[in-house]
């Protein structure tokens, strides 16, 4: 892991993400391995400028090295995961755009919570923009929603 530290921002981060998932691999006693395992692949991807998919393929390719099956499954589930990020950032991102091109620039809070949405929630708030006449509508919607128990 202090390896990882170190090596993050380096241009072959790449080549060092690998060395380090083929020597976790080699760790004999399984829940050592997974426990050393999924934070590094959650650094990587939290501390890397790069994109889902790029981090994606990093553990796509690393997995090579684990014979054993969770290893694998832990892998696949925090690529998946970062996936899933991506795609409600993207969301998030074109939403908050179409609110300023909209409405003007939106609030800290309102960002926010676009930010750390679900998809399914980004979607029908999504759908309701059309229904806002100002900001106030858009914030009185989440408002709403979490009166509702919904967030």
């Amino acid at each position: 892991m202090l390896h990882l530290f170190k090596h993050m921002s380096d241009e072959d981060m790449y080549g060092h993400l690998l060395r380090i998932m083929k020597i976790i691999s080699e760790i004999s006693e399984r829940k050592t391995m997974l426990e050393i395992l999924e934070p590094a692949l959650r650094y990587t991807y939290h501390a890397r400028n790069e994109d889902e998919k790029t981090v994606r393929k990093y553990i796509e390719e690393g997995i090579e090295y684990f014979d054993d099956i969770k290893a694998g499954e832990v892998a696949m589930t925090v690529a998946d995961r970062l996936e899933k990020k991506g795609e409600i950032r993207g969301r998030s991102v074109l939403i908050q755009k179409q609110l300023n091109k909209k409405f003007g620039l939106i609030s800290s809070v309102l960002e926010r919570k676009l930010q750390d949405s679900r998809l399914d929630i980004l979607d029908k708030f999504g759908e309701s923009i059309f229904d806002f006449n100002n900001l106030k509508d858009a914030e009185k919607w989440w408002d709403d929603f979490e009166k509702k128990g919904n967030a």
